[in-house]
């Protein structure tokens, strides 16, 4: 349903709104045939014969189980929380997370082996989790391994493999408090989110960190959805390029841009160097000035042009 602007809301607030409903929101049927798909997956992950792989439980993890994610997404995340004591070796050693992947891929891959012939799917170790490509919908499933040990939740890590503590419930809260205090929080990420997908490389920044920054801002003090989307380009924009960054409630720049996640500690945008931050800083100045000029064209009753105009900015040419 879409939603009616308010008497409160400014005229560029409507206009964000119009273009989040109209080109960033998932479709229900794509968002349910995703969730179904990876439904299916791990219902053959535990009641295959290899008993490492018994399913304890199943965390929603990654944007589309936490209602951020795009129109057009391309992946579905989730957290398979697997029996520790099945994760040790034959010598008593718990398995590296990296082994664990390769040998749950393999498992996926033998019980599917029907539709990885035709070519239906494709089941790939990666060095975070298990994707299983459809190509037909240019859809991924990630499945993520996860141990529960002493109350903590690991999981690989991206990158290296390792396994890192992580606490799926506890971003989800946080998240939950932030649309509590400010209901438009997850259309503000969602416009965020489809800027920085429509810049491509002159945006580097992921999804999650994008979110993550929101989540901060709106924790740290509640504002309307124009003032919350304008505040990410100029939070980012109005600093030095040639200086370390420090965004959200970071503190102190650890690299070239810190953003660290509040829930694990890990810095979100550590591999962003000198030149990513200096396309990011610019890129933000561009959008400030574009995102003002949307904002004069809704003052002035243009409404049609402010979304078309709206919708270059944070949908782009290729997408919606």
């Amino acid at each position: 349903m879409a939603r009616r602007g308010t008497a409160a809301e400014s005229a560029l607030a409507v206009v964000l709104q119009k273009v989040d409903e109209a080109y960033l929101w998932p479709q229900p049927e794509a968002v349910a045939d995703a969730k179904q798909r990876a439904d299916r997956l791990i219902r053959e992950l535990d009641q295959g014969r290899a008993w490492m792989f018994q399913v304890l439980r199943v965390h929603e993890h990654g944007s589309l189980g936490r209602g951020t994610a795009l129109r057009d997404f391309k992946d579905l995340d989730r957290l398979i929380e697997l029996d520790p004591l099945a994760l040790h070796t034959r010598s008593g050693q718990f398995r590296s997370a990296r082994d664990t992947i390769r040998r749950m891929a393999k498992h996926i891959a033998d019980r599917r082996a029907g539709l990885v012939t035709m070519g239906a799917i494709t089941v790939r170790a990666q060095d975070h989790s298990v994707g299983i490509w459809y190509p037909g919908s240019e859809l991924r499933i990630d499945l993520v391994p996860a141990v529960t040990s002493q109350g903590a939740v690991y999981i690989p890590e991206l990158g290296t493999g390792d396994w890192i503590r992580t606490d799926p419930a506890a971003t989800a809260a946080r998240l939950g408090r932030a649309k509590r205090a400010a209901p438009h929080t997850d259309t503000a990420v969602r416009l965020l989110k489809g800027w920085a997908r429509a810049r491509g490389r002159n945006a580097p920044i992921a999804s999650f960190a994008v979110e993550t920054w929101v989540v901060d801002a709106v924790l740290k003090r509640p504002k309307p959805l124009d003032e919350l989307v304008a505040s990410f380009f100029d939070d980012i924009g109005s600093t030095h390029a040639g200086r370390h960054l420090a965004l959200g409630s970071s503190g102190f720049a650890r690299c070239a841009v810190t953003l660290l996640d509040p829930v694990s500690g890990n810095n979100l945008t550590q591999d962003l160097q000198r030149q990513h931050r200096t396309t990011l800083v610019k890129s933000c100045r561009t959008a400030a000035i574009e995102l003002a000029r949307i904002a004069a064209l809704a003052r002035d009753g243009q409404l049609t042009q402010a979304v078309t105009a709206g919708k270059r900015l944070f949908v782009g040419r290729t997408w919606g």
